[in-house]
């Protein structure tokens, strides 16, 4: 009885937890950058597409969007 390849592939950056980590270079593929009130910088906002793994092996990484920051106020003159 073989298995299938859902038993093989593990898909990541698709859950919850991804939105408390950091940027990870060898999971993510950083594909845009953009100011959050509620993200620190440097901090992953959004997912565009999850990742798969197989074991420790990264087939695809995961599509992610980065925070800035909070957005800077504009100056009033």
């Amino acid at each position: 009885e073989g298995l299938g390849r859902a038993d093989h592939f593990e898909r990541f950056a698709d859950s919850a937890d991804v939105f408390s980590s950091g940027l990870e270079r060898n999971f993510h593929q950083a594909i845009f950058e953009a100011p959050h009130d509620s993200i620190p910088a440097g901090m992953v906002s959004e997912v565009i597409q999850a990742g798969y793994a197989i074991g420790e092996r990264v087939l695809r990484p995961a599509m992610v969007g980065i925070s800035k920051g909070a957005a800077k106020a504009a100056a009033v003159e």
